[in-house]
């Protein structure tokens, strides 16, 4: 199927409906925000795991989990989603009823600051008795309701010994912490029966290393007293993780690794799915199925498309010249985002770049050997190890084809180069021999594209 996306072609083609009388529905996608619990999809065994586990930390036994995955993968979107569970304390949830904290670290934070910060969070979910007891407790590092526990990691220069005196008593005065808010929680009338404490962007914490080892002793020590109904979720960068567990291997017993791929996209379009639904708009299937496909299942790039498909919208009803200008919108507007760290759109060319430019004109994965055909560049493996890490490109286990990481990343890069098809003749001979549609390209509003 050819999808053309030539404006002028799509206003003819389409019949024209009288706006004015139609009312524009409001738009459930928010992309600049985590998905909101109602139009979480998808992760489900992800969610039941960790579920089952919530389940043995509210009966005292601790247990920690890390968040890994690249950027807009849906890392912070299911962690809201896990603080509802949590905190909800409905049947369907485990009536789990936690105090939560979240907070997203900034760069070059210590983390004895961040834990600070996290604690702080929950005295304002704390009944005054429970605030009572941790001012008699831990008066000496509880003051007006707030906790301070110090300014760890200050010090520019430190030398280990430093560093692992100062990480002996912030363990000390967190576990002190902990347990007055956990025997306070339980004399409470209406008692919570966990904490959970959610650290987000952790790679930006300026001390990493070796904080896994921090928090499984903390946890480890409230287990041991019989208080172990704390749980650390982290969440972060996978190339961070290995700092976060330097020194002590062995912590990483205590947390369940959960790493966030690309979403199937069965998955993914439930997502939409409960969009259009919450707002009563009709939607064509195969439309529907169609067009999801071109998100590659990144769970941001489905929010963007959602958005700016219902912006399209007047009356009830979803056409496909919605789908096809929410298409455009939405690869030109990740082009400057989501995409910029993996292509550079605005900079010199180099041979990454080349290469994606290959991938994106053929439009379909390719092995190895014939994307050897396609390019001159003599480090072929190198520059597809480095996209690959970058997660620019993608390589199906089963064939090891090689294509871009998704569609709308594919449309981008056309996007970009389609004014150098005419100008400067670019990649005239893959263009005639692999997507011969695109010779009829002069500008970026007149790609002609080949939908798999």
């Amino acid at each position: 199927m050819k999808i053309r996306t030539n404006y002028n072609d799509i206003r003819k083609n389409t019949k024209k409906a009288d706006t004015s009388k139609m009312k524009k529905p409001e738009n459930p996608f928010n992309p600049n925000s985590a998905v909101v619990p109602a139009l979480f999809a998808g992760r489900t065994d992800t969610a039941i795991s960790m579920l089952r586990k919530f389940r043995q930390v509210k009966s005292g036994q601790s247990s920690s989990f890390i968040f890994t995955g690249e950027r807009g993968i849906g890392k912070t979107a299911l962690a809201k989603f896990v603080k509802y569970m949590v905190t909800i304390n409905e049947e369907d949830f485990e009536n789990l009823n936690f105090i939560t904290s979240y907070y997203a670290v900034e760069k070059d934070q210590d983390f004895g600051y961040v834990l600070q910060t996290s604690l702080n969070q929950l005295t304002d979910q704390l009944p005054d008795k429970t605030l009572d007891r941790l001012q008699k407790r831990v008066g000496d590092f509880f003051k007006n309701g707030k906790f301070a526990i110090g300014a760890f990691g200050a010090k520019v220069e430190m030398d280990k010994k430093e560093r692992e005196v100062q990480k002996q008593h912030l363990k000390d005065v967190a576990v002190s912490i902990f347990t007055n808010i956990l025997k306070g929680i339980e004399e409470a009338e209406d008692p919570h029966n966990g904490i959970l404490i959610i650290i987000d962007e952790a790679h930006n914490i300026s001390d990493m290393s070796g904080i896994a080892m921090l928090l499984r002793n903390i946890a480890t020590t409230l287990d041991i007293n019989g208080l172990g109904r704390v749980s650390f979720l982290i969440i972060g960068y996978p190339h961070a993780i290995d700092l976060f567990f330097d020194g002590d291997p062995s912590a990483k017993r205590h947390f369940d690794n959960v790493f966030l791929d690309r979403m199937p996209l069965n998955e993914a379009k439930e997502i939409l799915i409960k969009g259009f639904n919450e707002v009563n708009l009709k939607y064509d299937e195969k439309d529907l199925d169609n067009f999801i496909a071109y998100t590659g299942g990144y769970p941001h790039a489905v929010q963007v498309l959602g958005h700016n498909v219902v912006e399209k919208v007047y009356g009830d009803e979803i056409l496909n010249a919605h789908w096809i200008e929410g298409v455009h919108l939405t690869a030109k507007e990740l082009a400057s985002k989501d995409f910029s760290n993996l292509y550079k759109f605005n900079k010199k060319t180099t041979s990454k770049e080349v290469l994606m430019d290959i991938l994106a004109v053929v439009g379909k994965p390719v092995t190895r050997q014939e994307l050897s055909s396609l390019t001159s560049d003599k480090n072929l493996s190198r520059t597809i190890n480095e996209l690959r890490k970058i997660g620019a490109i993608k390589i199906d286990k089963n064939t090891s084809k090689i294509s871009l990481s998704s569609m709308l990343f594919n449309m981008a890069i056309l996007f970009h180069i389609s004014d150098k098809f005419t100008k400067e003749n670019y990649l005239y001979d893959l263009r005639v021999e692999h997507n011969p549609a695109l010779i009829q390209s002069n500008s970026s509003e007149q790609l002609l594209l080949n939908e798999d």
